[in-house]
């Protein structure tokens, strides 16, 4: 039994050996100090995508159709505002009002679709050929 107790603490301390060995550094901090993590030079910050609708101050807004969505997906725009589609995808696309109000044609790659908006509201939209690619507008006054 004692023999082996000495074999586990002589393997013990040489896996503690070989775990300590190597290439690795070591800093020693002085007490009540914390590491700090030195910044990158010339990177720019990082920021998340933003969730708010987009805001058009002109009396254009565009929207793109790319990889199977609207882009932005949400848009506020005040009334009379001119808001233009551009289908970037190879697939063909429409942008129709949930309504059945107003519809384009079918787009094709680089086709472009536009509407005025006169009066203020909500309007949904949807590709009647892909139907979960879906858009707001909000008209404001």
């Amino acid at each position: 039994m004692k023999t082996r107790y000495i074999t586990i603490l002589l393997l013990s301390t040489l896996l503690l050996a070989a775990c300590s060995s190597g290439s690795s550094s070591t800093t020693t901090l002085p007490l009540n100090s914390s590491p700090t993590q030195a910044e990158p030079a010339n990177v720019p910050p990082v920021s998340a995508p933003s969730t708010q609708p987009a805001v058009s101050q002109s009396s254009e807004m565009s929207i793109k159709i790319n990889g199977f969505k609207f882009d932005p997906a949400d848009t506020t725009i005040k009334v009379g505002t001119t808001v233009t589609w551009t289908n970037q995808d190879a697939s063909a696309h429409t942008v129709t009002a949930d309504d059945g109000s107003w519809s384009s044609d079918s787009l094709n790659q680089g086709a472009t679709y536009s509407r005025t908006f006169d009066q203020a509201g909500n309007y949904s939209y949807q590709c009647s050929i892909h139907p979960s690619m879906v858009g707001t507008i909000v008209v404001q006054p």
